[in-house]
């Protein structure tokens, strides 16, 4: 198996997305999850949730070439 940068690329950002989502979940989640999830937590819990979202499709956005075919 031939491992070239590309492929590096296409396993690598997402395995480090997952990873850096997984934290900031976490991170949210502890720090409200002491008392509880008050309001405050669930709005930024769902911000981080919509903002990896959005942050992932302009990543793949920017990051195509536009030719999907191989």
């Amino acid at each position: 198996m031939n491992v070239t940068r590309e492929l590096l690329t296409e396993w690598g950002v997402p395995i480090v997305a997952t990873v850096l989502f997984i934290l900031a979940v976490g991170a949210v989640g502890a720090a409200f999850g002491a008392d509880g999830l008050s309001q405050t937590g669930a709005f930024a819990l769902v911000g981080v949730i919509v903002a990896f979202v959005v942050g992932m499709a302009i990543l793949g956005f920017v990051t195509s070439d536009g030719d999907d075919e191989e």
